[in-house]
């Protein structure tokens, strides 16, 4: 008697499709969402104080929006969020020249050559 292999059952959510998400993409999205997180809780704050600082921390939120965008495109691995989210880092890394954050810098700056070293993952 010979049987044959029973295949494996697929859970209801599976798509079929695997996700080929480097590793480096992945802790990039899940770093940046929690300093997107750390970053909006201190711009509220700046937001009350009204005046020109509320107008800086008004863009900052904009910017901040513009970047939860991009990430979640990287994450799903969207070929014009990996565009844009090249300039959206190359923008963080000046306003972290301006505001003196070097170890911030650093990051955006390993982030855009990570993300050029890997445009072939993306759509």
């Amino acid at each position: 008697m010979s049987s044959k292999p029973v295949p494996p059952r697929s859970s209801p959510l599976d798509t079929g499709k695997r996700s080929s998400r480097p590793s480096g993409v992945t802790a990039i999205c899940l770093v940046e969402f929690f300093g997107l997180f750390v970053s909006y809780t201190r711009l509220l704050e700046l937001l009350e104080s009204g005046g020109f600082v509320g107008i800086l921390a008004l863009l900052g939120v904009g910017f901040l929006a513009a970047e939860l965008v991009v990430l979640v495109c990287l994450w799903n691995l969207r070929f014009w969020g990996y565009k844009w989210g090249l300039w959206v880092f190359l923008l963080s890394g000046l306003i972290d020249i301006v505001a003196l954050a070097p170890l911030a810098l650093l990051f955006d700056i390993a982030i855009v050559f990570y993300l050029l070293s890997n445009v072939e993952h993306f759509e």
